[in-house]
């Protein structure tokens, strides 16, 4: 599947800020780290999922003024989409886009 420029450049910067957040903050002083990344259409919308095997996402220091998570935040407004955060040995990321289209 190949992505309109209009859909491709706000799920690229979701999936940076996404990925950036993990490097940044999941493996302190480790350097094993891994990350999995996956997309894939389904049922008319697309699934991203990013996960990695770091210290998992506290609740306690997400910051929802922070400029990446009111970005993130925005970018999912315009692709009417959705965002859900858990611990399974790690952080994972599950995010929903509803509204993408498809390059013709």
């Amino acid at each position: 599947m190949i992505l309109d420029v209009d859909s491709l450049i706000p799920i690229g910067l979701i999936i940076n800020e996404v990925l950036t957040n993990a490097i940044k903050y999941s493996f302190y002083n480790r350097k094993d780290g891994k990350i999995y990344l996956s997309i894939k259409e389904d049922g008319g919308h697309l699934k991203i999922k990013v996960k990695d095997n770091g210290v998992g996402i506290d609740d306690d220091k997400k910051r929802a003024d922070s400029f990446g998570h009111r970005l993130i935040g925005m970018l999912l407004d315009q692709l009417e989409g959705s965002i859900k955060t858990s611990n399974n040995n790690g952080a994972e990321i599950d995010i929903i886009i509803n509204k993408y289209q498809k390059a013709s």
